[in-house]
């Protein structure tokens, strides 16, 4: 059975009051952004559990199944900029999921050690297409490049 939150906390809840009623014999769960999931909630439903993608909000030991977000963002632009590249985009959205958080960070880290600095507006992005028709976002330049949407985009020299 599978069952999508659309990220909202009340349906999460839900849904577990579902599986638990059920009786099924496992939950995979990837908490919703502000997920109300506690490890002692899951632990009372007396069914196996792991969490994946992103941690659960409240303190509690159980096993996590998660990508390096911030190492992920620091490897794929460590790779472009030792490819020589020197103009370098992060296309990404705006979310408060902590995990999704990092990868900008290891992008930045990256794009820094290799001497490129960013530019950065006054909110910490440069926001494009859906939310500003804009021309230079909306049309490809010379080399077919398109911004999409949230960028933080480094500053060409």
């Amino acid at each position: 059975v599978v069952y999508h939150t659309d990220d909202n906390p009340e349906r999460e809840q839900l849904f577990l009051q579902v599986l638990a009623a059920e009786k099924i014999k496992g939950i995979f769960l990837v908490p919703a952004v502000n997920s109300l999931v506690t490890p002692e909630q899951l632990k009372s439903m007396r069914i196996p559990f792991v969490i994946a993608e992103r941690p659960l909000q409240f303190d509690g030991e159980y096993d996590l199944f998660a990508m390096d977000n911030f190492d992920a963002g620091y490897q794929a632009t460590r790779a472009l900029t030792r490819a020589g590249h020197r103009s370098i985009g992060l296309i990404t959205w705006e979310t408060s999921a902590l995990t999704l958080l990092n990868r900008p960070l290891g992008y930045v880290k990256a794009l820094e050690e290799a001497g490129i600095p960013v530019a950065w507006t006054s909110d910490g992005a440069i926001w494009c297409a859906e939310r500003y028709v804009c021309p230079r976002f909306t049309t490809p330049d010379e080399k077919g490049c398109v911004i999409l949407d949230l960028c933080f985009p480094a500053q060409h020299i």
